[in-house]
């Protein structure tokens, strides 16, 4: 076909504009791979190692604020070590790993600045508080780096054994950390400005949850089949509240408004307890074997837990009577760890993340990985975890 001579004028324009169009969409949907180096820990691959923008490029509006958009991994990061799960800094993160590295990466998934502490290896996450970030190890070794740039402020020897981040809020109006030995549920509380110990707990038995801090107080269940209380404070003993012989706990404790404590147990068992009368005051069957996932609050005031039998499961906590509301079912996986934020439910189960925007909802899922762990919220709406030994930031959903 021959084509007028004004059109044919135009065609080597359309032809390049039609090119940077295809060029563009490229970029914009390939979410940034993060490749690791000799050095150790993590860092930008290619270019991004002298200095290059990490951002991946896009011009769109950011997802994590458009209420449309749909959930999707906008940057990873792979680590030379198994890390821990993220701890939210800032706008970005700090990421210990098991080789004693310690990373932080902004918000584009850029690394701001790595330290290696010799010797160490991190299970727990990292905590902020007061401006450090703030790292356990397995073999008792409790340190504090600036976040700013991750010098080592202060280093304390004890003998726990840390698997689970420590806690962090202020006692006698200086910032402090929480932190339990996961050997014999041994507290100890340290003080964040320079690390000294401000007390430490009689050791109980095996914890192999996180405590949780509240009114106060703080508090764990642990493999007695007990919820064990303390004064967060001073660290005096509170009681304990018997759960059952063969209900041990191995997750996290939600705080209610209410003061109240819910946990799940060996049994598949969803328990309410009161620490003010050392008592359980509700109890309901979630599952058929153990329920260890963390609750958490979501979708105005109803209590979700997930399932090794791949549930997502809802209950209300009515004066002393908690009643099942609600099942999702996510597969077959096992459902262990829950977020809410910005009005949606997130859950890793079976190498995906999954979201819900209501518990009638559909799933929306976003495929992350096989071991898959570590599922955190940032302040600003971002979503992290490890997915084989990568970190892994999802945006949208919603939030």
């Amino acid at each position: 076909m021959t084509w007028p001579l004004p059109i044919r004028g135009l065609l080597p324009a359309v032809f390049a504009a039609a090119c940077a169009c295809a060029l563009w969409a490229t970029f914009r949907t390939t979410p940034r791979t993060m490749l690791p180096t000799s050095q150790g820990g993590c860092c930008c691959g290619g270019a991004n190692h002298a200095g290059e923008d990490a951002r991946a490029p896009h011009s769109s509006p950011n997802p994590a604020r458009d209420p449309l958009a749909p959930p999707v991994a906008r940057w990873r990061v792979r680590f030379t070590a198994r890390p821990t799960p993220p701890c939210a800094a800032g706008d970005g993160w700090i990421v210990a790993d098991e080789a004693g590295g310690v990373t932080a990466l902004a918000a584009d998934g850029s690394v701001q600045w790595r330290a290696a502490l010799s010797n160490q290896v991190f299970e727990a996450a990292a905590a902020v508080s007061d401006g450090a970030a703030v790292v356990a190890s397995r073999k008792g070794e409790v340190t504090a780096l600036r976040v700013v740039d991750g010098r080592a402020v202060w280093s304390r020897t004890t003998d726990g054994l840390f698997l689970r981040a420590p806690r962090t809020g202020v006692v006698d109006g200086e910032p402090a950390v929480w932190l339990v030995s996961q050997a014999d549920g041994q507290l100890f509380c340290l003080r964040t400005r320079d690390g000294a110990v401000l007390w430490r707990g009689e050791p109980t038995n095996r914890c192999d949850g996180e405590p949780v801090v509240w009114q106060g107080r703080i508090a764990y269940g642990n493999c007695d089949g007990a919820v064990y209380l303390f004064d967060a404070t001073t660290g005096t003993a509170r009681g304990k509240i018997e759960v059952g012989t063969d209900d041990q706990m191995a997750g996290g404790l939600l705080a209610l408004p209410d003061g109240r404590l819910v946990g799940g147990t060996r049994q598949g068992h969803l328990v309410a307890v009161d620490p003010d009368v050392l008592k359980v005051v509700a109890r309901t069957a979630v599952a058929q074997s153990e329920a260890f996932a963390t609750p958490v609050v979501a979708f105005g005031g109803e209590i979700a837990t997930g399932t090794p039998d791949g549930e997502i499961v809802f209950c209300s906590l009515e004066d002393d009577a908690l009643r099942v509301t609600g099942r999702v079912a996510l597969g077959t996986s096992e459902v262990g760890e829950l977020a809410f934020a910005g009005g949606r439910l997130f859950a890793l189960s079976g190498g995906d993340l999954c979201v819900l925007a209501a518990p009638q909802d559909a799933v929306t899922r976003v495929a992350v990985g096989d071991d898959v762990y570590g599922l955190t919220v940032g302040p600003r709406g971002g979503i992290v975890c490890v997915a084989d030994q990568t970190v892994v930031c999802v945006e949208g959903g919603g939030q």
